[in-house]
């Protein structure tokens, strides 16, 4: 029923790349409508793929055969792809959490996949605790962290916390403390 994206996250050809195997995956879901999806399930679509933490990885639901000459089981039976026949479910977005060992790596057939069906964003942050806003706050009173681990932290134990995002910068701040994450340029 999934596919990957063509678009973006390509199969690369990792083997020219001399990119390290995999040893272990950390997925999670970036829609809290997902219901639960099987690691080794998943495994069999990212075989073969170069990731690295922070990375979205985009799968499309869609029903498909194993032999591209063949229609899918779905458009046999209902003369119609499972996108047509449910419109309103999109494509599945998982994010890479972690990667043993760190840095890009290439999923095997042997990478233990992990995958939490609690809906993260890029930084590992729960969605249902994020309140984006659209102006930065005043920062002076808070107190600045460089991991953001610690604002993970007092999320946990504390609740909501405030994200602010713009062309160079994604600040979260919390309870007196706040993360300032640079982006890359390109």
């Amino acid at each position: 029923m999934f596919g990957l994206n063509k678009k973006e996250n390509k199969k690369e050809d990792t083997a020219k790349e001399n990119v390290p195997e995999a040893e272990e995956v950390k997925l999670s879901q970036t829609d809290e409508n997902l219901t639960y999806l099987n690691p080794n399930y998943l495994k069999g679509f990212l075989v073969g793929r170069a990731v690295s933490t922070g990375e979205i990885i985009t799968l499309e639901r869609k029903a498909f055969s194993k032999d591209k000459d063949k229609p899918s089981l779905f458009k046999q039976f209902f003369d119609m792809d499972f996108g047509e026949f449910f419109p309103e479910i999109s494509d599945i977005k998982l994010v890479v959490l972690d990667t043993k060992p760190k840095g890009k790596v290439r999923i095997t057939s042997n990478t233990k996949i992990n995958y939490s069906d609690i809906s993260l964003n890029e930084d590992g942050i729960p969605n249902r605790k994020i309140i984006k806003v659209k102006f930065l706050p005043d920062l002076k009173d808070l107190t600045e962290v460089t991991d953001i681990s610690e604002i993970k932290k007092i999320t946990n134990i504390e609740g909501l916390i405030g994200r602010f995002e713009d062309d160079k910068q994604v600040v979260y701040f919390t309870k007196g403390y706040f993360y300032r994450k640079k982006k890359n340029k390109g």
